[in-house]
């Protein structure tokens, strides 16, 4: 432990014992630590050193290790235990240092790292000069931000986010594979932040988006792969939400001219029914039924199970259609268009519904 200030002892030596006494919280080396934080010559130890101090979470120790991130940064010795500390102890002094170094880091295995760090320590107004700077910025660092953004709610994410994905993604011509795997990433997880969010304004974008692709891609039966990729996440993305927007945009998918979206589109829209806790009790209920024809009929008792459905998912449009069906052969039209009216608002330009609606006007 006295060691630990003798310039004469190997750095390698000292670095190992560090290591060491700190997986066995040896009593009296934070004492020691905090004499000698500022003078030790060696980086590696006083990366050692400072994620000791930061572990033990005395206040004492704010300002001496302040003083110790504030020389390390001005030096440009960022280390990831530098930029782990400054998580804990943020700075809007070291955002523009740290990000500079992040623009010059050349490693995108610490690029996530760095910018966790710089953007915990941006002010408003620094953030918003990174924000301008967003279409410079490494892919992962924009990935990383984007994020941040999205958690604060950032009035500029959202069109941060439609840049993103109405950018065209790199063909499989591009031989870079890890710029085609990181513009992959990107568009996918900007896709989740948006469904995720479910705004009218995020929800706007995600269906233009598709149906934009969609005029894009037109019959091409053999695409690209990272443009299927890309357009199948959409449909899953939008697909998330019971928005009539959303249903509106999944049903026009399902019935356009590409074989390969409207099968995709067709697979989210039965999965959506999967998910709700009607289909349990559909099933449950025609496991109950007797006899071989294991169906429904159109009877009061019926009736009585689907309004059951609709008050456990108010949201599912494919039970007001078959509430409706069931009316609609009891000769009580009233209430068919009733039913039909709600379907089609929760899921606009449904073929299903506008069948129904169709014969229930003959």
């Amino acid at each position: 432990v006295s060691a630990v200030g003798n310039s004469q002892v190997p750095s390698n030596l000292l670095e190992s014992s560090l290591t060491f006494l700190r997986q066995q919280r040896h009593a009296g080396i934070l004492v020691i630590l905090r004499r000698h934080l500022l003078q030790l010559p060696d980086s590696g130890l006083q990366d050692i050193a400072i994620s000791m101090l930061i572990e033990a979470k005395d206040p004492a120790d704010e300002m001496m290790i302040r003083e110790c991130l504030d020389r390390r940064i001005r030096s440009e010795q960022i280390s990831d235990s530098v930029q782990m500390a400054v998580l804990q102890l943020p700075s809007p002094l070291w955002t523009e240092m740290l990000l500079t170094n992040l623009k010059a880091e050349g490693d995108a295995n610490h690029q996530a790292l760095s910018a966790n760090a710089m953007l915990r320590c941006a002010t408003a107004t620094q953030l918003d000069g990174i924000i301008d700077q967003f279409d410079s910025l490494p892919d992962i660092v924009r990935q990383q931000t984007l994020r941040y953004l999205a958690t604060l709610d950032h009035p500029r994410w959202k069109s941060l986010a439609k840049n993103l994905i109405d950018a065209p993604l790199p063909q499989a011509s591009e031989r870079n594979t890890s710029y085609r795997a990181n513009a992959r990433a990107i568009a996918s997880e900007t896709i989740q932040l948006l469904a995720v969010d479910a705004s009218e304004e995020s929800i706007a974008i995600l269906t233009s988006r598709l149906e934009r692709a969609i005029q894009e891609i037109g019959t091409t039966e053999d695409l690209p792969l990272e443009s299927r990729l890309f357009v199948h996440r959409l449909i899953e993305g939008i697909s998330m939400s019971v928005h009539p927007e959303c249903r509106r945009s999944l049903n026009r998918t399902a019935r356009c001219h590409n074989p390969d979206l409207r099968l995709k589109a067709v697979k989210q829209q039965g999965q959506a029914m999967e998910r709700s806790p009607v289909n349990d009790m559909i099933q449950v209920r025609l496991q109950n039924l007797q006899g071989k024809d294991r169906r429904l009929q159109d009877n009061e008792e019926t009736i009585a199970f689907y309004t059951a459905c609709i008050e456990a998912d108010p949201f599912l449009a494919e039970i007001y259609n078959s509430r409706s069906s069931v009316l609609m052969h009891l000769n009580r039209f009233e209430e068919t268009m009733q039913d039909l009216k709600i379907a089609s608002r929760l899921s606009p330009e449904n073929m299903d519904v506008e069948s129904m609606i169709a014969l229930c006007k003959i």
